[in-house]
């Protein structure tokens, strides 16, 4: 199968092109400069040349809370048209099975607090932080369902992951893209190190998170690419454990043998109470993330040490 992988280069995207070196697949994996998913006719000339048979859909514009609210018309302009050039340009010519890669944020703000299920995708209002993102996020799960729903023989289908985490890629460890898991290793790392003796916390840490170790999740999208049509139109991907902000700070100290004390800024948002999927439907088909949060934190801690911290010459 000749599978064209958008943001091949990302956390995701690089975890599933190592999964699939010894494959059989023949893999498309154009960086930004190669193709641009924002200019439609670059997109659509590449789909017509390329005549992938599987399109895994990974490109987005992404980044943490702050950026998200402070930008959120460029979220969600460039995820909208980066969605509507690979989506419908990949139907438009003649791609028969597609796997969207979601998020969370797709689920209503007031479902938060209870297991979300694949029912109560874009159903309600979004956290106001990432409204931008959420809406041309919620659009890409749309264009997917619409077009399986009108197509029999089209397979577009929507896998919606909870948090990701690992390494693989270094840009998510650039501060305007770090989320919990990077962020909690980036500053227990650095207090261990310059022995510093307490570590900051924003909000108060009680929010609860769900994880999947981004090896995990490459292994579920490429079984999902190679059983499209066995996938329902939308699949939550995740472990079905919750850690609260402070567990995720925690694990990678005694990981690193962090002494120090923990300190929480009350002036800093605490992050959505809860957020947990419903994975009911991800064990029926068959899937489990088989990573614990700990060896996960592990592994993604060695990577940071030898290739993060040694490409900085630290």
């Amino acid at each position: 199968m000749k599978i064209l992988i958008t943001g091949s280069t990302g956390l995701i995207g690089s975890n599933l092109v190592e999964y699939l070196q010894n494959s059989p697949h023949e893999l498309l994996t154009p960086t930004r400069n190669e193709l641009n998913l924002l200019n439609r006719e670059e997109v659509y000339a590449y789909l017509k040349n390329n005549k992938p048979d599987c399109v895994i859909h990974l490109a987005a514009k992404v980044g943490n809370i702050s950026a998200n609210a402070q930008y959120p018309l460029q979220f969600l302009i460039e995820n909208l048209d980066i969605a509507r050039n690979v989506i419908i340009g990949a139907h438009e010519n003649g791609v028969k099975n597609f796997i969207n890669i979601g998020s969370a944020c797709v689920y209503p703000a007031e479902k938060y607090d209870c297991p979300l299920i694949e029912d109560m995708a874009v159903t309600g209002s979004f956290e106001k932080e990432n409204e931008g993102y959420s809406i041309a996020k919620a659009s890409g799960v749309l264009m997917c369902k619409y077009i399986s729903d009108k197509n029999s023989d089209c397979h577009y289908k929507t896998l919606i992951p909870c948090n990701v985490y690992g390494g693989g890629c270094s840009t998510i460890f650039k501060p305007e893209k770090s989320h919990i898991i990077i962020e909690a290793i980036k500053k227990i790392y650095r207090a261990k190190k310059e022995n510093l003796p307490e570590v900051q916390i924003w909000g108060d840490g009680k929010a609860r998170r769900e994880f999947i170790y981004a090896k995990d999740l490459a292994k579920i999208i490429i079984f999902a690419a190679e059983n499209s049509e066995k996938i329902p139109a939308i699949l939550n991907v995740g472990s079905g454990i919750e850690y609260t902000v402070n567990e995720c700070y925690e694990i990678p100290a005694k990981i690193l043998d962090y002494k120090g004390k923990f300190i929480h800024d009350l002036s800093k948002p605490s992050g959505t109470g809860r957020r947990l999927l419903n994975v009911s439907l991800m064990h029926k088909v068959g899937l489990v993330a088989e990573t614990s949060l700990e060896q996960g934190m592990k592994e993604t801690i060695d990577y940071y040490k030898t290739q993060i911290l040694q490409d900085k010459g630290v």
